[in-house]
């Protein structure tokens, strides 16, 4: 009888095998990493410069859609007046001194009117009285002393005050204190001086520049006046 021949692999080439499987397998699997983790930073970067587009044409397209301020008093005009102001007007509107003959740049009366100059008091109108405070008894007081006693004189004068329609307070004028209040009345009628209009709502502002004394009436029914005042400058 022939003696058994082993069938088996050896086992030294048994463990070859096996070994050079699982390096294979593990190049297999750190290959497969590697890749993936470059797929990964490649997607990221792919993205991330995507994402930037992105708010960059957000952001051009905000820009453009931006509402672009409308400057409603483009195209006005401007009054500077020797006593000390400046102010800005449309152009559609009358302006005039005390006076048909007298320039409204040096008058101390300045009437900004949507009527001729003999109608200005039966419509809307934008007044600025300046006085000299100079030699009168005004000369050294203050502006808040001079407007209330224009505020109470126009009170008192039961032949023009109808209805007070907003207390004397304060506010600022081209960034001086300045002192506001509304009536209903036939005119204004301050402490010495005055002059009379059709019974109407007037606004009253008073100010000063430490030299002249400024009374701005106008009546506050007309939008445009608000924006006629938010122009005025003290240029002394």
């Amino acid at each position: 009888m022939e003696p058994n021949q082993a069938s088996d692999t050896p086992p030294q080439s048994k463990f070859n095998l096996w070994l050079i499987t699982t390096i294979v397998l593990a190049i297999f699997l750190i290959a497969g990493g590697v890749v993936f983790a470059w797929q990964e930073s490649v997607n990221n970067k792919v993205k991330n410069d995507l994402q930037g587009q992105i708010n960059n044409l957000q952001n051009q397209v905000q820009q453009l859609t931006k509402t672009v301020p409308v400057d409603e008093t483009a195209g006005w005009k401007t009054i500077t007046n020797i006593n000390g102001f400046s102010i800005r007007y449309p152009a559609s509107i009358t302006v005039f001194g005390q006076g048909i003959e007298v320039d409204e740049t040096t008058t101390p009366i300045v009437t900004i009117s949507e009527n001729p100059e003999n109608q200005a008091y039966q419509g809307l109108f934008f007044q600025i009285d300046i006085h000299d405070k100079n030699g009168t008894e005004s000369e050294n007081m203050s502006t808040e002393e001079i407007a209330r006693a224009n505020y109470e004189a126009n009170m008192a004068n039961k032949n023009s005050f109808a209805e007070l329609i907003a207390p004397i307070s304060l506010i600022t004028l081209d960034s001086k204190p300045a002192y506001t209040y509304t009536i209903i009345s036939t005119g204004y009628s301050g402490k010495g001086y005055g002059w009379t209009t059709p019974k109407r709502k007037l606004k009253v502002i008073e100010s000063d520049n430490n030299v002249n004394h400024f009374v701005i009436v106008y009546t506050p029914d007309d939008s445009v006046f608000d924006q006629i005042l938010s122009t005025f400058k003290f240029t002394k």
